[in-house]
């Protein structure tokens, strides 16, 4: 259902309606698990690229879906994963200019105009290793993971530059091992260009 949404946003994107954005966040992740009754936990960071396809719902709001390559370092215990995440949310932004539509820059009274986003992300593990073991492979994590996030951020019109905080938590359990539930809470600072 998500990587449908993405991709009929992105069909969409030729329209007068629909803009592009280029970008990146750099992340830190905690990673929290419990082996029987005894908790443990995890840090690590990393960066993602994408692009994003913003569609006008209105005159204040958006409904956004992309596609993500993330890269993760996990420098205890060492190891590393390649992942696709898929993104979908709408995007409310704040203003009282009546001429303001979404990423439109004529007509704008405000340059920086905050807004507020939410929604779902598909991710897929596609590599990486931990230690000596495989990651995303049988007996280690499932490459699945399905994600529900929320944000804010600035659009600078004038420059067409977007910057964004957001959360995302994992709505299920991804370890192959029933003894072991494990899941990830995400902390993202991101950066765009519309173009």
């Amino acid at each position: 259902m998500i990587v449908l949404a993405a991709a009929a946003l992105m069909a969409t994107a030729k329209n007068a309606d629909a803009q592009i954005a280029l970008g990146g966040s750099a992340f830190g992740v905690h990673e929290t698990g419990n082996v029987v009754g005894d908790p443990a936990n995890n840090n690590f960071f990393g960066l993602t690229l994408g692009a994003t396809y913003y569609q006008h719902i209105g005159r204040t709001m958006a409904l956004s879906g992309g596609v993500n390559y993330r890269f993760a370092y996990d420098p205890k215990p060492k190891g590393m994963e390649h992942s696709v995440e898929v993104p979908v949310a709408i995007n409310y932004f704040f203003t009282k200019d009546k001429d303001f539509v979404p990423f439109i820059q004529q007509g704008h009274e405000a340059n920086v105009v905050p807004f507020i986003f939410a929604g779902p992300t598909l991710e897929y593990g596609l590599g990486g290793n931990v230690l000596d073991a495989k990651r995303f492979a049988e007996g280690s994590l499932k490459p699945l993971n399905v994600l529900a996030g929320c944000g804010i951020g600035l659009f600078l019109v004038d420059s067409s530059l977007m910057f964004k905080l957001g959360y995302d938590c994992s709505l299920m359990d991804y370890n192959y091992d029933s003894t072991y539930t494990q899941r990830r809470h995400f902390v993202r600072l991101g950066i765009a260009f519309v173009l």
